[in-house]
């Protein structure tokens, strides 16, 4: 289940699909890179049916929710804003709701924001 990351001028964004465990920033990034956390601008879910569920944290599977989790009733997508501000987007499957073709797009804000 590892992301793939998009690079451009503008934004950095990763797409985390096809998750069947817990799924935190450092299993894909390294610690050093992102030494405080990541600099979130948005979070897109997309569900893969009806009633799916993300549970996002800021951290580990016992801190607060980032993520509204109520229940989706169709397969739109859900975007939730962050702002740039810095966060350890930990995603607790224990506590998720998702079908297939299920999608998880973080979009970073631009780094030299915050060097």
């Amino acid at each position: 289940m590892a992301a793939t990351v998009v690079v451009t001028d503008v934004y950095t964004s990763f797409t985390v699909e096809a998750i069947d465990a817990d799924w935190t920033w450092t299993d894909d990034f390294s610690q050093d890179t992102f030494a405080k956390g990541m600099p979130l601008w948005a979070v897109i879910f997309q569900p893969g049916a009806s009633g799916d569920v993300l549970s996002l944290k800021n951290g580990s599977a016992a801190a607060n929710e980032i993520f509204p989790d109520n229940v989706l009733i169709d397969t739109a997508p859900q975007v939730q804003y962050y702002g740039g501000n810095i966060m350890k987007p930990f995603i607790d499957f224990s506590e998720c709701t998702l079908s297939a073709g299920h999608r998880i797009i973080v979009i970073l804000a631009n780094s030299s924001r915050f060097s």
